[in-house]
């Protein structure tokens, strides 16, 4: 007997089932929680199969009439949370693309079940680090470069900090200038909601200064009882030539090793924060990214 299958608004899903079916799989990622799909979506629905076994959240907007999907930003992964077969996602993704014809989504890395259904994705590669380590072995798999600036950053005068900062959040603000960033309203909205995570102790906030000049580097994570992920991490232009985010990223794992927890880097396509990244000897986790449109033509030709 087939599993039924729901579509339904944000406001009528059971929050507690939803989110307790994150909660207790493996492939069940902050991102798809409902707090911070409330936070961070314009709008949301959810796909969910039989009594909330398997979930997908599905953020979308409007545009000259027509319902999109869309990624919103600090969401890297999210896709079918839950119990998953090849006949499943067979169904439940012919009722996705029924509802909606146009849009972005990014499937988590649990849903490899996708590929023969959907040819069309492409697979984007995020960086984790296990935890559950002590903190020497996690070091040994540190560059050589990245040992080196943890050794320089060592003589500066730097302290940490883990109190809430206004301070890094304008350092965010000033320095979100890349292509595609986060704009002001959506880290006005990821700041909302690190608040709200805040208070069931969920949201952790690192910082560097140092006695001559301040700020050095600032660090935003959230936890969940999988990972800690890695959603903002900036750095002064004093901070770069100091080592100051070297320093901050060392104290982090050395901080959080030695729990069952993956450090979820995040990946980035931006070069230097790539470049970066690679230092902590993480391990690739692939992710998979699908461009939907089943518009009407002409408007499928217009939104290629």
């Amino acid at each position: 007997m087939q599993a039924s299958i729901q579509l339904l608004p944000a406001h009528q899903i059971n929050s507690k089932k939803w989110d307790a079916c994150v909660d207790k799989n493996e492939n069940g990622l902050i991102y798809s929680q409902t707090r911070f799909l409330n936070a961070m979506a314009d709008n949301w629905h959810g796909l969910i199969i039989g009594d909330y076994v398997t979930i997908l959240p599905i953020p979308w907007r409007k545009k000259w009439g027509i319902r999109y999907a869309y990624v919103p930003d600090f969401m890297q992964q999210q896709g079918f949370t839950g119990e998953l077969n090849k006949s499943m996602l067979t169904n439940a993704t012919e009722v996705l693309f029924k509802w909606i014809s146009y849009g972005d989504f990014q499937f988590n890395f649990s849903n490899t079940q996708l590929l023969p259904i959907l040819p069309n994705l492409i697979e984007r590669n995020n960086q984790k680090i296990d935890l559950n380590k002590k903190y020497i072995d996690l070091y040994q798999d540190f560059s050589a470069d990245a040992k080196r600036n943890i050794q320089q950053a060592a003589k500066e005068t730097f302290q940490i900090e883990t109190t809430w900062n206004e301070e890094i959040w304008d350092l965010f603000y000033q320095q979100m200038k890349y292509p595609h960033a986060p704009n002001r309203k959506e880290i006005q909205q990821f700041k909302n909601a690190c608040k709200m995570f805040s208070q069931t102790n969920q949201c952790i906030v690192r910082w560097v200064k140092d006695k001559q000049t301040g700020l050095q580097a600032g660090w935003v994570g959230l936890i969940d009882n999988h990972r800690i992920y890695n959603l903002l991490n900036l750095t002064t232009p004093k901070g770069r030539k100091s080592g100051a985010n070297y320093f901050l990223i060392d104290w982090v794992l050395k901080e959080f090793s030695e729990q069952p927890l993956w450090f979820d880097l995040e990946g980035s396509t931006l070069p230097g924060v790539q470049a970066f990244y690679q230092n902590w000897g993480a391990q690739k986790e692939t992710y998979f990214q699908l461009h939907h449109n089943q518009l009407p033509i002409p408007l499928r030709w217009i939104k290629r």
